[in-house]
C-alpha cells in the first residue's frame, strides 16, 4: 500500500517537474532494536488475608396487604356508641387531625372538634 502512495505521488510530482525522478524504494518505519533498554517487568503486589465473611441479616419482610393498611395508634380512647357516652366515661374533645378518636364521631357543628365538654 506504501508503494503505491509513492508512485502516485511521483506521479504528481512528474507532472509538475519533468526531470525529477520518483524515488525507487520507501524507507520502511524504524523497528526497536537491541540498544533500547529492556523492559522490567512490574512487581506483583503480596497477597493479603482476606477478611472473615460476616453473615448478612436478611431484611425484614413485609406484607403488601400490611403496608397499605394504618395500624390504630395503641393509646388511644375507648370507643364508644355516641359522643355523650365518651363524655359521661370522661372522655372527650377530640381534635379533628390530632385525635384519631375525632374519626369515629360526627361533628355536627364542623368546627373541628368532637364529643365537647
Amino acid at each position: 500500500m506504501l508503494a503505491l502512495g509513492s508512485m502516485l505521488l511521483a506521479g504528481c510530482k512528474e507532472g509538475t517537474d519533468a526531470g525529477a525522478e520518483a524515488p525507487s524504494e520507501v524507507a520502511a518505519p524504524e523497528t526497536a532494536s537491541a540498544e533500547t533498554a529492556p523492559v522490567e517487568p512490574t512487581p506483583t503486589p503480596e497477597p493479603t488475608a482476606e477478611p472473615a465473611p460476616v453473615a448478612a441479616e436478611p431484611a425484614p419482610v413485609v406484607a403488601e396487604s400490611a403496608a397499605l393498611v394504618e395500624a390504630p395508634p395503641a393509646a388511644t380512647d375507648p370507643r364508644f356508641g355516641t359522643c355523650k357516652e365518651a363524655v359521661a366515661a370522661g372522655f372527650g374533645n377530640y381534635v379533628q387531625g390530632v385525635d384519631p378518636e375525632y374519626d369515629w364521631y360526627q361533628d355536627r357543628d364542623h368546627d373541628g372538634v368532637v364529643c365537647e365538654k
